[in-house]
């Protein structure tokens, strides 16, 4: 069920108030994500023989594809499959949302990367609040983009930390969090893809113990705290004046979205794997190397593996340079 046909069943309801008890046999959980990245998570709720999930919130289905159709999020198409109630509601802010979510009973709320923020009415709605997974390790980088800018950073550790969400950016207190190291070649979708999962078991080993009261909130320190704001498309720029080891992480961060791009013959060039290489070269010269070429920094050089051009599929440095031998000894802008 959508919720556009669950608010019309409940029109005419006004806000019910929520008891501080559980009356019901399971604990009534309301879920809030969008992205394939939540899909471990909500499979290990639904694993959990005392828990019922009673709502998910998630993004409204998007155009998508060369027909533009609309397309629901990854985790509302689990959810439908599942048979859960899918709320897509524009806005939190809204009475009759926080109307519907209020008739929901919910014991508690779980979100991971739903992509609103939620408000201080709906925080105030559930008796033992929300609770959220956050793709870092607390205090550092608070925010939406926190995989991005750990590896942009050159972090050799990052994780998930289970906190409970308060009126605040990603500063409520801390319940639990696990770590891991980062490969050498992390790209932001390779440690999503190990952060997924971790946050799945982080939340089948931790979700029953804190709707019984046993697990205790730290609060955050206040030294150590970084901010990871939103990535744009803009942000996939490269510098040639920057050092190679800074664009390196650049271009594994950016990697799939939104990529990193450069300009060579006024288009647009975007590179999607890439090494650094030692040797000091011009800022955004490109000389022959023997594997192929190398593109000059402010320190050492960037050795390009994958190159695409706009409305082209990606190329091995090798076939790209057959293919565009007038790219050695120009320039990218």
């Amino acid at each position: 069920m959508i919720w556009t046909e669950f608010c019309l069943s409940i029109k005419s309801l006004s806000t019910p108030k929520v008891s501080l008890q559980n009356p019901h046999k399971k604990w009534r959980i309301i879920f809030a994500g969008s992205p394939a990245y939540s899909i471990p998570s909500l499979e290990a709720i639904l694993e959990l023989s005392n828990i019922e999930v009673v709502g998910v919130l998630t993004q409204k289905a998007k155009p998508a594809g060369r027909g533009q159709a609309l397309k629901s999020s990854a985790i509302g198409e689990f959810a439908q499959n599942k048979d859960l109630l899918v709320l897509t509601p524009d806005s939190l802010k809204k009475p009759d949302i926080q109307a519907l979510i209020a008739s929901l009973y919910a014991d508690c709320g779980f979100v991971i990367a739903y992509g609103k923020i939620i408000p201080k009415a709906v925080l105030d709605i559930l008796p033992l609040g929300w609770l959220n997974l956050h793709a870092s390790l607390l205090p550092r980088w608070r925010g939406a983009s926190p995989i991005q800018y750990t590896i942009m950073s050159g972090d050799a550790i990052s994780g998930v930390t289970l906190m409970k969400i308060d009126y605040g950016l990603d500063t409520g207190g801390i319940l639990t969090a696990k770590e891991i190291e980062l490969a050498a070649d992390e790209t932001s979708q390779s440690l999503a893809n190990k952060l997924s999962s971790l946050s799945a078991d982080l939340i089948s080993e931790n979700l029953t113990a804190y709707l019984l009261g046993k697990l205790s909130l730290k609060s955050q320190p206040e030294i150590g705290i970084t901010l990871a704001p939103k990535i744009e498309k803009t942000d996939g720029q490269i510098f040639w004046h920057e050092p190679a080891k800074v664009i390196e992480r650049k271009i594994r961060a950016l990697n799939p979205w939104p990529g990193t791009y450069s300009t060579w013959q006024s288009k647009k060039i975007f590179i999607k794997q890439a090494a650094v290489f030692d040797q000091d070269i011009e800022p955004g010269k490109i000389i022959k190397t023997p594997l192929g070429c190398a593109i000059g920094t402010s320190q050492k050089s960037i050795f390009p593996k994958t190159l695409q051009l706009p409305g082209k599929k990606p190329l091995a440095i090798e076939e790209f340079l057959r293919g565009y031998p007038k790219f050695i000894n120009s320039s990218l802008t």
